[in-house]
């Protein structure tokens, strides 16, 4: 086993999960995250705040992908067949939580989605990016192109962003005036790029054996002990 870390920016680990070669590793919880941690972590992008490393797994050439790991990431399944697949083994939530940003909403949701899935993602609701309030937020799927808004998606991908623009500075949009619009599009571009410069490091087990990468994950993560709010808020004094 090759234990590497490499900087990279986040978006290239969405695209990855994107293409189907990262999925979690068989012995990975469920998806738990609720809406509030997903626009928890979509502002810690914006604002540039760190959102932790990410420890993926490369097998070697005698594990069965199939049999050590699940079949999709959110809504994305696994490429077995693309060019060095791998298994994430920290930071499942995460990428997952990025991928269904990107999901379109017109696809079929993907078959036996946990609880918590289907309570974040799949209620008939979309995440936008409300360029007038300057916020993220979930509305009904009917109501996503109301106001000055834009879907989660053009944060990364500026074809959607540009597309979606031209549709609405017409339509939705010209019930604002254009300053309105201008500034609405400062936004937006502030936070894609946020988004787009966004860098993590990539912890990668190279060669490992299911065995050694259990073994890696359950030591990566029994060291260090949490830190709650309560904690946090009086290591540092905070008076509310």
């Amino acid at each position: 086993m090759r234990i590497k870390q490499n900087a990279t920016f986040l978006l290239e680990l969405v695209r990855r999960v994107h293409v189907g070669q990262l999925a979690p590793a068989a012995f990975q919880r469920p998806y738990v995250w609720t809406r509030e941690d997903v626009l928890a972590l979509c502002t810690s992008i914006i604002e540039g705040f760190p959102i932790g490393g990410f420890l993926s797994w490369m097998p070697n050439r005698h594990a069965d992908i199939s049999q050590v790991g699940r079949k999709r990431l959110g809504p994305i399944l696994l490429n077995e067949q693309a060019r060095a697949p791998a298994l994430l083994l920290d930071g499942q939530n995460r990428l997952a939580s990025l991928a269904w940003m990107l999901r379109d909403p017109a696809e079929p949701l993907p078959d036996e989605l946990s609880d918590t899935e289907r309570d974040t993602w799949g209620r008939g609701e979309e995440l936008v990016a409300d360029l007038a309030a300057k916020e993220l937020r979930f509305v009904p799927h009917d109501k996503a192109a109301e106001g000055l808004t834009l879907p989660a998606a053009a944060l990364f991908d500026s074809r959607i962003a540009s597309s979606c623009i031209r549709k609405r500075w017409d339509a939705e949009w010209s019930q604002f005036s254009e300053e309105e619009r201008d500034a609405g599009l400062v936004c937006h571009d502030n936070w894609s790029r946020a988004f787009q410069d966004a860098r993590v490091v990539e912890t990668v087990l190279e060669d490992a054996t299911p065995a050694q990468a259990r073994k890696a994950f359950l030591h990566i993560c029994r060291v260090g002990v949490p830190m709650s709010q309560d904690d946090f808020d009086a290591a540092i004094g905070w008076k509310g």
